[in-house]
């Protein structure tokens, strides 16, 4: 079978070649694109197109999709395998989630330009970009999964969501970060969400488990962050003028022999910060393999099974633009990171 559905071309695809702006689209490899082209099964206003044919405004661009691809079965085998993702709260307006560890909430520039990697990395963005307008609410709770083939379902969420920046989310956690994560389902709701993020009115609680024992035992960091010069990919602390503010809240929970766990209420939000910060002072999250201690990771990998950052994002505490209301939302604790502490998720935030 074949899925027929047409995609139209707005202002900001100027001067786009056809395979560059499907690939940008669709997520899908620019030489499946092309072998599609070259098979009339991907047209351009009613004719036969080529690759290299520039879309402009207002131009339609035809599907007629066939069963999964070499390239689409390849992504498909990746995603069967992904975890569900658990819907803590929705409305007509905006959804939250629990997001798992080991998913990248979205796709960073290298992988937007490798179908390779694209494969590896199907994200939060990929989800909500397939589910964020289905007719049948049902699907949202089903497993993270993206269709095999891009049918009516992903055209009309983009045909209804294509002015939606980051396909409605309104910030963002580490891939190796499990907890709270917000997006929105129209312009309006995404740009009041934003904009508390922004003014830092929104409250947000973290659950970490850090090195040693901290003291004092409820205290703060203030410390500035920019990217570091050693490696791009990291954040570092810098007295640098182009390093921005960053203000993290800290309080001990409970201590264990070698280790603390914190509850972290971060100010600002800025990338890596609560990672960065407790790394600052000598304390760096356990499991974190971009800050860590390698030593104590290696132990908490051996014994407990621990393959990422002990860092969950628990709560959230935000104004819901629909109703004026303040909302809290809690993310349970993951089973990875409740086994490691041997206590119930009622314990560790009594």
């Amino acid at each position: 079978m074949s899925t027929k559905f047409s995609i139209h071309v707005h202002e900001s695809a100027i001067k786009m070649r056809l395979d560059a702006f499907l690939q940008d689209k669709m997520h899908i490899s620019r030489n499946q694109i092309q072998k599609d082209i070259k098979k009339k099964q991907i047209i351009l206003k009613n004719k036969k197109t080529t690759s290299h044919a520039i879309v402009k405004k207002g131009d339609i661009i035809q599907i007629n999709m066939d069963k999964p691809t070499a390239d689409n079965t390849l992504r498909s085998k990746k995603i069967t395998k992904n975890p569900t993702l658990k819907i803590i709260y929705e409305d007509a307006h905006m959804l939250v989630i629990n997001k798992p560890a080991g998913i990248a909430v979205q796709k960073s520039e290298n992988n937007k330009r490798c179908f390779s990697e694209i494969s590896k990395e199907i994200t939060i963005e990929d989800w909500l970009q397939s589910n964020m307008h289905c007719e049948q609410k049902s699907d949202m709770s089903k497993n993270f999964t993206i269709p095999k083939k891009l049918g009516a379902h992903l055209l009309n969420t983009y045909e209804n969501h294509q002015n939606l920046p980051k396909s409605g989310l309104v910030h963002r956690l580490d891939k190796d970060t499990s907890g709270v994560l917000i997006a929105a389902k129209d312009l309006k709701t995404h740009s009041a969400l934003s904009k508390q993020f922004e003014n830092r009115t929104v409250t947000k609680i973290y659950l970490a488990l850090i090195k040693g024992h901290i003291t004092p035992k409820k205290g703060s960091i203030e410390a500035p962050l920019t990217r570091s010069r050693k490696d791009r990919k990291k954040i570092a602390v810098s007295a640098s003028k182009k390093a921005r503010f960053a203000l993290t809240h800290y309080e001990v929970i409970d201590e264990f022999e070698n280790c603390s766990l914190v509850k972290v209420h971060i100010v600002t939000g800025r990338t890596h910060q609560i990672r960065v910060h407790f790394q600052s002072i000598g304390y760096p999250v356990i499991g974190d393999r971009g800050y860590g201690d390698s030593k104590i990771n290696t132990v908490f990998e051996k014994k407990y099974g621990l393959k990422r950052q002990f860092l969950h994002a628990f709560m959230i505490k935000i104004q819901n633009p629909s109703t004026g209301l303040m909302q809290t939302f809690y993310a349970d604790v993951p089973k990875d990171l409740r086994k490691i502490l041997g206590q119930t998720n009622q314990k560790l935030i009594s």
